[in-house]
C-alpha cells in the first residue's frame, strides 16, 4: 500500500502542513516508520479529505419587519421630494431650487437630469439605511430619521417655495 497513494490518518489533518522542503524534517530525511505503522491498513481518501476545513460561516443577519417600515418611510419621504420638485419648478422656474447640483442638471439635461439624480439618491439612501440597520441596529432609527427629515424638508421647501409661492 506504500505506492497506492493512500494516506495515513495523520496525513488527513496535517498533510497541508507537511509540504515544502521541510516536509521530512530538518535534514530532509523521511521520518522512520515502525513495522506496526506500515502493517496497519490505511484509509482511502475521498475528495472531502483534500479540501481544508472551512472557517465558521458568517452569521446570517435577518432583516426584521420593523426595519422594513423604516426603509418604506425613507422611500416615501424621498419620493415625495421628487414628486413635488417638477410641479414646483414648472410654476416658479429653476431659480427656486436651492440645490446647485440639481439646478445645474436641470439646465444641462432638462427634466431628466434632476429626476435621474434624485432617483439615484433615493436608491443610495435606502441602501445606506439598510446597511446601517444590518451592521449597526441601534443606529438604524436615527439614521432613517435624518434621511426622512431631509426628504420632508425638500418636500416642504418645494411646496412652500414653489407650489404655494
Amino acid at each position: 500500500m506504500e505506492g497506492s497513494g493512500a494516506a495515513r490518518d495523520g496525513d488527513r489533518y496535517f498533510g497541508a502542513v507537511r509540504r515544502g522542503p521541510w516536509a521530512h524534517g530538518p535534514h530532509g530525511a523521511a521520518p522512520r516508520r515502525s513495522a506496526l505503522m506500515t502493517a496497519l491498513p490505511r484509509p482511502a481518501l475521498d475528495a472531502s479529505d483534500l479540501v481544508p476545513p472551512r472557517a465558521v460561516p458568517p452569521i446570517e443577519r435577518s432583516f426584521p419587519r420593523e426595519r422594513r417600515t423604516l426603509l418604506l418611510a425613507v422611500m416615501v419621504a424621498q419620493l415625495a421630494d421628487l414628486a413635488t420638485f417638477l410641479p414646483a419648478i414648472a410654476l416658479t422656474g429653476i431659480q427656486a431650487e436651492s440645490n446647485p447640483l440639481a439646478r445645474q442638471l436641470y439646465l444641462v439635461a432638462g427634466d431628466a437630469g434632476p429626476i435621474a439624480f434624485k432617483a439615484i439618491a433615493v436608491v443610495a439612501l435606502v441602501l445606506l439605511v439598510r446597511r446601517v440597520a444590518v451592521r449597526f441596529p441601534r443606529l438604524a432609527v436615527p439614521t432613517a430619521a435624518v434621511v426622512i427629515a431631509i426628504g420632508l424638508l425638500g418636500t416642504a421647501s418645494n411646496i412652500v417655495g414653489g407650489l404655494l409661492g
